[in-house]
């Protein structure tokens, strides 16, 4: 496992507590931000990486959406 697989799953275990914490305290107002929050900010990256094409992902993530380079 390189530095990316890290992070890429330290990302995954912190999203998913944080979710577990707002689901448990039932705070649906939170998750409306959370979700549209995360939703706006999938947008704006693949619309950065698909339109300017400045810079792309790597190879290395486990999960990544789209054809290389996207």
């Amino acid at each position: 496992m390189n530095w990316i697989n890290a992070f890429e799953l330290l990302c995954y275990a912190l999203t998913a507590i944080l979710l577990v914490d707002i689901i448990k305290a039932r705070d649906w107002k939170e998750l409306q931000v959370f979700l549209s929050g995360a939703l706006a900010g999938f947008t704006l990256e693949l619309g950065a990486v698909r339109l300017t094409d400045i810079y792309h992902y790597s190879d290395l993530y486990y999960l990544t959406i789209g054809i290389p380079p996207y």
